[in-house]
């Protein structure tokens, strides 16, 4: 546990994200785990294009408090703010 985060131990996809298969209306499908999260706990659309994004950079991390729910901009923003950017120049 990193600071308060709820970090998922089963499975993750390779680039670190918690996975789990959830099957709803008939239909199977592979989803982050982290999404899940916010569905239960933030009331967001399962099916939206936005982002949930972690306050603590914990991929694993499923703690409501630490997921926040943002656009692609805002991902890339949050990303440069804490100088994790491809384009980051010392």
């Amino acid at each position: 546990m990193v600071d308060g985060c709820h970090e998922w131990t089963g499975p993750i996809y390779s680039d670190g994200y918690g996975r789990m298969k959830v099957t709803r209306n008939g239909v199977s499908r592979l989803l982050k785990v982290h999404r899940l999260a916010a569905f239960f706990y933030l009331g967001f659309d399962i099916d939206s294009d936005l982002y949930i994004l972690h306050h603590c950079d914990n991929r694993r991390c499923i703690n409501p408090d630490h997921l926040f729910i943002g656009t692609q901009a805002d991902n890339v923003a949050d990303m440069r703010a804490k100088g994790r950017g491809r384009n980051q120049y010392g």
